[in-house]
């Protein structure tokens, strides 16, 4: 729609705000606009999250997923996985061919995804390939197919 430029902020409960904000401004470098005894406000890069007091309600279909540059995406999980979190990826979508997502949960247990969108598919092959082992569908947070293959079938030379 012409005039919206994006996500502004979204919004979640979290049963304790001062290790909410500790976790999205250890993990993901938030920064706290404002708070009070029941709300905040943070914001990871551009996006806001408005945060009340109250029992949360995770659901799988609820999440959040940020933007990360290809080039640091190494970066960006050393420091994740730096601070006790762990992460299920990467996993890649044959529908978006040249996107890879990582998935993990904040205190809460809302399921947060990292995307990173690469340059060509041979990029998001080669990385895929190297981290394979990495991915941990016993988490439950990707319920997608494995994309690999298909990815590689893009690839291959046509028959003809």
């Amino acid at each position: 729609m012409d005039g919206l430029g994006g996500l502004s902020h979204f919004g979640f409960p979290s049963a304790d705000l001062d290790r909410t904000i500790a976790f999205y401004t250890e993990v993901l470098g938030a920064k706290v606009q404002w708070q009070t005894e029941r709300q905040t406000k943070i914001y990871v890069g551009d996006i806001g999250l408005a945060i009340p007091l109250g029992a949360p309600q995770p659901q799988y279909d609820l999440h959040f997923a940020f933007k990360a540059d290809a080039d640091k995406v190494d970066e960006v999980f050393a420091h994740i996985e730096g601070c006790g979190v762990e992460v299920d990826g990467p996993h890649g979508h044959a529908a978006e061919p040249l996107n890879i997502s990582w998935f993990f949960r904040d205190p809460d247990g809302y399921r947060l995804e990292i995307e990173a969108h690469f340059a060509s598919v041979e990029a998001v092959i080669a990385l895929l390939e190297r981290d394979y082992d990495k991915r941990k569908p016993e988490m439950g947070l990707y319920k997608g197919p494995d994309a690999l293959p298909e990815l590689r079938e893009q690839l291959a030379p046509v028959a003809g």
